[in-house]
Formats: structure tokens, sequence, C-alpha cells
């Protein structure tokens, strides 16, 4: 499995992707929240009423979060304030917590597992449109994705930082 470091250029070491089919999930993430046709054909798939509403508010959420990474990195701010546990239970897993990336109250979610504090391995991300994510095929398929990544981090024995940093190393 692929794994890069998003910003090792100005930020090292704190935010990790999974690269699925030769492009890094954060890039699949970015290229389609912010095309007009992507949102509109996911707004007319999901039985979405208002198509113009919809767009606009992915729109403005993905503007959002790509203020905070430019932020984060910028300014060296803790990543931790923007993922959270999957679940509630997991606030006190130490080891590989899968975690999601959002914004209260709303419906982008970056998928990520907390390798440490301020460590982080994205995975992808969903328009999230159900309550649970067994409730929609593609929030679905991330949760398949996080166990899948994790079960891998597990079985390379990548558990913290020096050793994400180490394997991406190896493999570039």
């Amino acid at each position: 499995m692929k794994i890069i470091d998003i910003f090792a250029d100005v930020f090292p070491g704190h935010l990790f992707s999974v690269v699925w089919d030769d492009i890094n999930a954060m890039d699949v993430l970015f290229q389609n929240w912010t095309s007009i046709l992507y949102l509109r054909n996911y707004a007319h798939k999901n039985s979405i009423k208002n198509v113009k509403s919809f767009v606009t508010a992915v729109t403005e959420e993905i503007g959002a979060i790509d203020a905070f990474f430019i932020y984060a990195v910028e300014r060296k701010v803790d990543f931790n304030q923007f993922f959270r546990p999957l679940y509630n239970a997991e606030y006190f897993e130490k080891i590989l917590s899968l975690q999601k990336g959002k914004f209260k109250n709303h419906m982008l979610r970056i998928y990520a597992i907390k390798i440490e504090s301020n460590c982080f391995l994205i995975t992808g991300g969903a328009i999230k449109l159900t309550h649970t994510m067994q409730e929609h095929p593609d929030t679905l398929l991330e949760l398949k994705k996080l166990n899948k990544v994790k079960n891998f981090l597990i079985n390379e024995g990548i558990l913290d930082k020096d050793s994400i940093e180490e394997y991406v190393l190896d493999i570039n």
C-alpha cells in the first residue's frame, strides 16, 4: 500500500494519505468536492431535491476545510483540532484510532486513522447524508477502507509516527 506525507515540504510527519489508484485520497476528495459537475451528479444520484443549495453548501464547506488546512500548515497547528474519534469509545483507544474530520453540523467527512497525537493517515472521505455510516453505500465503503488500512498498519507494525515516516521513506 502506498502512503505519502501530504505536507512533507512544509509540515512533515503530521498528515499522511493513502494512495488509491495512483492518486492520494486527499486529492480525490478536493477534486470531487470542488467539481460542480461531480456535485450535481451526486445530488441527482442521491435524490437531493434542491441541487443548487446542495452544491453551494458543499462548495462552502470544502472552502472552509481548505482554509483550515492552509492555516494549520502555515501556523503548525495541531490537527487534533479537526479530527475526532469516529466512535465515542475510541476516545480512550491509544493505537490507530479511527477518526473523522468535520466541522460541526456539516456533511463533509474526511476519514483518517490517528497514528499518534497530531499525526493522521487519511484514507478517504464522503458526503454524509445519513445518520450512520452503515446506511449509505459511500460511507459504508469509507468504513471498510478505514478498517482495511488499519489492519494493514497493524500487520506491517506501523503503530507510531516514526514507523509511518520510515515506511513512507522506504516505499518512495
